[in-house]
């Protein structure tokens, strides 16, 4: 009745069963406000959880970033020659992207696998490149993956260790970092997997290392 009431006071309602021509008239009318409410609240209800969502994740993320000892340094970042392939997806869809692209190399590579990521911010569809370090002198290309010399230089890193789902706080560090001595970024950004899920085992993603690398322009 207060959630009625709010919606539609007391003196709208008494104006409604003064005008209307009869007793049935001005229960329809009730009962379609009643609805209207009930509507409303639903999706007030909807929006509340979605917004419980949503603090509860930059909780965890502020909770996890403080907890650890996410350190910032400037680097120097050799030229390395690898094989990428470039996709729009998910991020989730990397593993089957590193999938592909060790198939496809073989024993040509000489290192582990990291991702470059093209977009400045979060995107449901993110423009990726998955690389491997290679040898030279081997033919791998096709099959949509280009063998290249990825450029070096200087870059911000940070060595985060935990679940993939939490890296935000990584790049969290690295946004504070930056502002604060008013260093300008640019792009690609690289994720380095220096231990993370096997073939077979996806291990304990709370034990999974890897390193942010950003380059300065």
């Amino acid at each position: 009745m207060s959630a009625a009431c709010w919606s539609l006071p007391l003196d709208s309602i008494a104006e409604i069963l003064t005008s209307s021509r009869d007793d049935s008239e001005a229960l329809q009318i009730l009962v379609r406000h009643r609805r209207t409410i009930e509507g409303q609240l639903a999706d007030l209800t909807k929006a509340a959880r979605q917004l419980d969502q949503i603090i509860a994740r930059e909780r965890d993320a502020r909770e996890f970033l403080d907890s650890q000892e996410l350190r910032v340094v400037e680097k120097k970042v050799e030229a390395l020659l690898i094989a990428g392939w470039r996709w729009k997806g998910r991020y989730d869809q990397t593993g089957e992207a590193f999938r592909r692209l060790f198939r496809h190399v073989g024993s040509a590579a000489r290192g582990g696998g990291f991702n470059l990521y093209y977009d400045e911010e979060f995107r449901e569809e993110a423009d990726i490149e998955t690389c491997v370090p290679v040898r030279r002198g081997r033919k791998i290309e096709g099959d949509g993956i280009q063998v290249r010399q990825l450029p070096g230089g200087e870059f911000l890193s940070l060595i985060y260790t935990g679940p993939y789902s939490e890296i935000s706080a990584g790049y969290a560090r690295l946004a504070e970092f930056q502002q604060a001595r008013g260093i300008e970024l640019g792009l690609p950004s690289r994720e380095i997997y220096l231990k993370g899920p096997g073939m077979i085992f996806p291990g304990n993603p709370k034990k999974y290392v890897t390193e942010i690398q950003v380059p300065l322009k």
